[in-house]
């Protein structure tokens, strides 16, 4: 009996507060923010470096023209033409933001708010079904992933 007393009196008294309880903001949205701004950061560092790929050329082509001959175009193609559509819809945003010219920065970044979008919601996903910390832990894993963020 007198060992269980002992467990009990140091379980409660050794036991430092919760991390939670220690700091006056809450801990899981602001390392949750981190990550976001983290893979942000990885994603929009040098995004101009190298000019465009044949790909990216492509894409831009396609988004320059109106919405159902962007279909037409892409009917027979293996891809979908979701993509760009959602990338004729921003150009043209930034178009009318101001931008007259489609850089490099204005094509890519439509991809990597996707990432950063997909980090998000690899956070939610993990949390719904592995906890928090699980949730936490994959985003960091998917906001420095190198094919991702490539």
């Amino acid at each position: 009996m007198p060992s269980s007393r002992r467990i009990r009196a140091t379980s409660s008294a050794a036991h430092p507060r919760r991390l939670k309880d220690r700091f006056p903001f809450a801990v899981g949205p602001a390392l949750l923010l981190g990550i976001l701004v983290l893979a942000a950061v990885a994603r929009l560092y040098g995004m101009a470096r190298e000019s465009l790929w044949l790909d990216e050329a492509t894409s831009l082509m396609l988004a320059r023209m109106d919405v159902p001959t962007l279909v037409e175009w892409t009917a027979l193609d293996i891809h979908p033409p979701l993509y760009y559509t959602l990338l004729h819809i921003w150009l043209a945003t930034l178009g009318a933001l101001g931008m007259i010219w489609p850089s490099e920065i204005a094509i890519r970044s439509l991809s990597a708010l996707a990432g950063v979008l997909t980090v998000w919601v690899v956070y939610g996903l993990g949390k719904t079904l592995f906890g928090r910390r699980a949730g936490l832990l994959a985003a960091l894993l998917m906001a420095v992933a190198p094919m991702h963020i490539w």
